[in-house]
């Protein structure tokens, strides 16, 4: 817990000069649950209540390697489809995100080799409903369910549940937070930063989840939400709660 919190302070401190406010380092303060992680005061006398969290830890790593190449291969498979199956398929799915959900302990070879059972299942859906289970024997050994979500962006996308928990950890973490009760009565901002492996950061899709928060930011706890990369001391994304 200790290594914890001095990891959180090092990295606000390190964040800290990327804030529009100018925050206050030698008034930066480690405090316990319900409250926040840190508070800290800015040089115009207010203070800032900061949640912390670690998008990508070291235990998900090699589930979410997993997860990209899986997505990775989906998408080449969509863009390789016979053009009447490819027009088709985008006819369907051209707005859905399409999130695979898989059978506990199927390998990652056995989720590779079933691609395209999984296209096929999703061409012969008719009508295509939110929640899908496969109905063949055989595939439902490998796919628990397919998951569609509407979206405003392009698609089709994919996503799949290899990396644990819900298909995309970068919600996961996000709704964690949000579901969470601090008891504070300074406003609080939610700092969500990565410290290990920038090549995984670059490949990661954060459409979804930076469209999940800014749709849900209302109703959380927090007014403001930074993705931030310790590595490249950069701000990758900034969302505001709009009143």
């Amino acid at each position: 817990m200790i290594k914890k919190k001095q990891l959180e302070l090092e990295i606000l401190e390190k964040f800290s000069k990327h804030h529009p406010s100018k925050l206050n380092i030698a008034s930066m303060r480690s405090v316990n649950p319900p409250k926040p992680d840190i508070e800290i005061n800015t040089e115009c006398g207010e203070t800032i209540a900061f949640e912390l969290s670690e998008l990508v830890d070291r235990e998900m790593i090699r589930r979410i390697q997993t997860q990209l190449k899986i997505n990775r291969l989906c998408t080449d498979y969509y863009k390789n489809l016979p053009k009447d199956k490819k027009n088709k398929f985008e006819s369907r799915y051209g707005h859905n995100l399409i999130y695979i959900f898989f059978e506990h302990g199927i390998s990652s070879i056995k989720k590779e080799r079933n691609i395209d059972s999984i296209f096929d299942y999703l061409l012969t859906l008719n009508p295509i409903e939110e929640k899908n289970i496969p109905q063949n024997r055989n595939l439902r050994k490998i796919i628990k369910k397919i998951h569609l979500l509407n979206t405003k962006l392009p698609g089709p996308r994919f996503t799949n549940d290899a990396a644990g928990g819900i298909a995309c950890p970068l919600i996961d973490r996000i709704q964690e937070k949000f579901g969470n009760e601090y008891r504070t009565t300074f406003p609080c901002e939610l700092l969500l930063y990565y410290d290990i492996l920038p090549e995984i950061v670059s490949e990661f899709k954060f459409d979804d989840a930076c469209e999940y928060a800014q749709n849900n930011i209302t109703f959380s706890p927090f007014r403001k939400i930074w993705i931030y990369s310790a590595q490249k001391d950069k701000i990758l994304k900034e969302i505001n709660k709009t009143l």
